[in-house]
């Protein structure tokens, strides 16, 4: 399969996780993802100025990228999670604290906060670039990550859930 391939494959993969957000029975391969319905809660807390907390999970998640396993390897995978990942999202103004619920707190610039969409972007130095997208109208949640570790990988990883 060439890279132009997996690409489209990738592509395809990733917009139809927009579909699957809330379907538990849904089949996790990309192929039978196809038409999937999502309707969720509306957050309207998310999209006032004033602060405010929310909890987002997800069980969903993709990962594709280079990786060093006896030689360079691109893997690419979309699965369902063992155990559900949750984050803890406090926003004030233009900033925001995310706990990852693995110890790790991380510091955020809110660079969108409407009633069409919330995005929050990790900043600081040596951090990997972590990108959290909210859409409040169905409490739809997006946490994308890119890693370059070492000489071992170069990769991005994307979780798909819903916020509370």
């Amino acid at each position: 399969m060439s890279y132009e391939e997996m690409g489209k494959n990738l592509r395809l993969g990733l917009t139809l996780l927009a579909f699957l957000v809330g379907n538990e029975e849904a089949n996790v391969h990309a192929a039978s993802l196809s038409g999937t319905s999502y309707t969720g809660k509306p957050l309207t807390a998310l999209s006032a100025s004033g602060p405010t907390s929310v909890t987002c999970r997800a069980d969903l998640a993709s990962s594709t990228g280079y990786y060093y396993l006896e030689g360079w390897k691109l893997h690419s995978s979309f699965d369902k999670q063992k155990t559900t990942s949750t984050w803890i999202l406090m926003i004030e103004g233009n900033r925001g604290r995310v706990s990852d619920g693995q110890g790790n707190i991380g510091t955020y610039i809110v660079t969108k906060r409407d009633p069409t969409g919330v995005i929050l972007v990790e900043v600081g130095e040596n951090v990997s670039i972590q990108v959290i997208s909210i859409d409040p109208s169905n409490s739809s949640f997006i946490y994308t990550s890119q890693h370059a570790y070492k000489s071992i990988r170069n990769s991005a990883s994307t979780f798909v859930g819903v916020c509370e």
